[in-house]
């Protein structure tokens, strides 16, 4: 055995520390896992004892069995701890991270691995807590988004989740959810000023006095208004959503362009539909007349159409207006219609004008032609020669006075003697006088109404009434042919375009009808003008129908004119009726009233015109009254106060120089009350002036006075006859 002084060798080289299988040297610092290298140990080379090298082989193979051993025990240790492993990592893979094993295993390896799977294990179990966590958080909010999608607003997320994803997603659910609740009570306070605005917008549309009716961009139609349905008939529901020109429908019948499809495509076609149009800008007006709208009557439309255009000026429809115009059409045709009447009566009064101051003094003169071409004629009886010449005088005199009258007529200004008469006999009279007028080519028929008809006229001018339409009538065929005249009575029905009658209550007709030219509308708009006359020059004076037209008007009365090219002419002219007529005309009266044609009175004549006043003179001297002359008025008054006490009765003409008539007569009877009067004039509008002025009992006559007449109403007077006609 060798001292550890004499061997110093280190383990597996032989050198260092000595061998520790050797009882005298231990090797205490040599590893077991080293003992593979005993064998190029230099110290157990060195060994030459074979006790020596038995006893370091046994130790040696005892080591190796020990560490045979130890290996086995450690196997099994590492099995078990990998058992346990294995197992630990079957639960993981299974998601069971509860699962734990212990860190207390002699290999290092082993624990190192236990660290980590259990470190593994507790992430492992972490991470499943949290997803639970989450899992439920997400649940919470989903149920959160779900009630908030529902309606219910007032949801909340939860905030307090120990997963800090959760608490952050409920936060931002809760923000977001704030935010939507303001987003949607500013949407909800926007939707109902847009449901106010719109329904104002509804209201205005409905309250509209015209037929309204809008539509959106693919021309269904949004809006009907009322006034629409009541033009049309056709409600709102049952319009509300159509297209397809079907709001043309209502109106036309038929799907057709209306005024709203021509503001994009203007052309000419439009015209075919619509008259006078207009664009101003973007807006078409028109005019349209349908000829069988509703119950087959016409009406006038008036039509607005105009596009209607989003804030961002993109179109989105359109909106058209219709009023209808057929009142103001009709108003229009009733002002045209007054407007040629007013330019009617303006000629009449100009002409009347005219006419009364050519009367007054047209009036003296042929007084003073008749006057003195009666008493000429009655001294002449025995010269025939001379008779006839003087006839033929007051023939023409005649003529030229009632040349006078008839302006006088047809300007409203002539004197009528009103009384009450069956219209019937007064027609009657002067038959054979209109069938002579007519000629033989000329049928006349004549059919009277059975029952009288009484009127209130002046004879005369009803009778020329009937001449005139005739002769005029007789014009109009000139190859011969039909006149009818009837008398009927009837209620005038107003018509839209006419002036109401003067008078309400039934009317007297007398209608005059002929089979000859007729006459357009424009033509019979113009036939009772003064002076128009469709005749050739030098055969017509255009005063016929004038006068008719002035004798009617002058008796509170109005002519109605039918006619058309070649299916001839209907004039009926309208009389008021009157109740309890006398029984005998007024001519009747008057020739059974006994009178002497002469006298022995003082009479005082004031007349400004010479020829005039000679003439009464004469007349008068003739007859046996004495006369006293004046030449105006201040003459006739100072005439009268010198011989007051002698004076019976003053002829007064009407308009004189200085003072006129009436101013005389009030002057006269302020000196002696119940003065008898008489006034001459030549114009009815002198008479007509002052008759405000004059009292009840105002007698007149009118230039040209007839001697015999001049006599008959002096005589009157001076008898007190209390009987005298009526003056207008």
């Amino acid at each position: 055995m060798h001292s550890t002084d004499n061997i110093k060798t280190t383990p597996g080289s032989g050198q260092g520390d000595p061998c520790r299988f050797l009882a005298e040297i231990a090797c205490p610092h040599l590893q077991p896992v080293n003992l593979e290298e005993c064998g190029t140990c230099q110290m157990l080379g060195g060994v030459s004892d074979p006790a020596l090298l038995h006893t370091a082989l046994k130790g040696c193979f005892r080591t190796i069995r020990e560490q045979e051993q130890v290996i086995g025990r450690e196997q099994e240790t590492f099995a078990h701890d990998f058992s346990d492993i294995s197992r630990m990592v079957d639960h993981l893979c299974k998601g069971d991270p509860a699962i734990r094993i212990a860190s207390n295993s002699n290999i290092t390896v082993v624990n190192r691995l236990a660290e980590m799977l259990n470190h593994l294990a507790a992430s492992m179990q972490e991470m499943i807590d949290d997803s639970h966590e989450m899992a439920i958080g997400l649940c919470e909010h989903y149920d959160t988004l779900n009630r908030l999608a529902s309606g219910d607003f007032k949801a909340r997320a939860s905030v307090d989740s120990p997963n800090e994803l959760i608490a952050k997603l409920g936060m931002l659910i809760n923000r977001e959810s704030e935010t939507m609740l303001s987003t949607i009570a500013e949407l909800q306070k926007t939707d109902e000023e847009l449901k106010t605005a719109y329904q104002q917008l509804q209201d205005i549309i409905e309250f509209l006095p015209d037929a309204t009716f809008i539509i959106d961009s693919e021309k269904r139609i949004i809006a009907w208004n009322k006034a629409l349905e009541e033009m049309t008939g056709f409600a709102k529901e049952a319009m509300t959503g159509k297209g397809d020109h079907e709001y043309s429908i209502p109106f036309y019948g038929v799907r057709r362009w209306a005024l709203v499809d021509f503001i994009d495509d203007f052309n000419d076609g439009i015209s075919e539909h619509y008259h006078l149009i207009e664009k101003k800008g973007d807006m078409l007006l028109a005019e349209k007349y349908i000829h069988n709208f509703r119950d087959d009557r016409g009406i006038h439309l008036w039509i607005t159409a105009s596009p209607l255009f989003d804030r961002n000026g993109n179109r989105i429809g359109a909106i058209e207006s219709i009023r209808d115009i057929t009142s103001f059409k009709l108003a229009e045709e009733q002002k045209a219609s007054l407007e040629l009447q007013l330019i009617q009566a303006q000629k009449m009064e100009a002409i009347g004008q005219l006419a009364g101051g050519i009367a007054h003094d047209f009036n003296n003169i042929l007084t003073a032609i008749i006057g003195y071409g009666h008493l000429l004629q009655n001294k002449s009886r025995e010269d025939q020669v001379a008779h006839r010449y003087v006839s033929q005088i007051l023939v023409a005199s005649e003529k030229a006075s009632r040349l006078t009258r008839d302006l006088l007529t047809f300007s409203r200004k002539q004197v009528m003697n009103l009384t009450p008469i069956n219209l019937n006999e007064a027609i009657s009279s002067i038959g054979d006088m209109l069938s002579r007028l007519i000629g033989d080519d000329i049928e006349l028929n004549i059919e009277l109404q059975d029952e009288p008809i009484s009127v209130l006229v002046d004879v005369g001018q009803i009778q020329q009434v009937v001449m005139n339409l005739v002769t005029n009538a007789r014009d109009a065929m000139p190859e011969g042919g039909t006149i009818s005249i009837a008398t009927f009575t009837r209620q005038p029905e107003l018509e839209p375009a006419r002036q109401p009658p003067a008078i309400s209550g039934r009317y007297a007709v007398i209608s005059v009808s002929d089979n000859g030219l007729g006459m357009d509308q424009k033509t019979s708009e113009k036939i009772f003008e003064p002076f128009f006359t469709t005749k050739e020059t030098g055969k017509g004076t255009g005063l016929g129908l004038s006068i008719v037209y002035g004798i009617v008007t002058q008796h509170n009365g109005f002519i109605e004119v039918q006619s058309s090219m070649g299916q001839g002419t209907t004039v009926r002219a309208h009389l008021p009726l009157v109740n309890n007529p006398s029984d005998k005309s007024k001519s009747e009266i008057l020739a059974c009233i006994p009178f002497d044609q002469g006298g022995t009175e003082t009479i005082l004549l004031a007349e400004d015109n010479t020829a005039a006043r000679e003439v009464f003179k004469d007349i008068l001297e003739g007859a046996g009254y004495k006369v006293l002359c004046a030449v105006d008025g201040n003459d006739a008054v100072e005439a009268f106060k010198l011989n007051a006490d002698r004076i019976r009765m003053v002829v007064l003409d009407v308009v004189m120089p200085k003072k006129n008539g009436s101013q005389v007569l009030k002057e006269l009877k302020a000196m002696r009350p119940g003065v008898k009067h008489l006034f001459l004039s030549g114009n009815i509008a002198d008479i007509i002036h002052d008759k405000e002025e004059l009292e009840a009992d105002l007698h007149f006559l009118p230039k040209p006075v007839l001697p015999n007449a001049l006599l008959s109403k002096v005589r009157e007077i001076l008898d007190e006859t209390v009987l005298h006609p009526a003056v207008i």
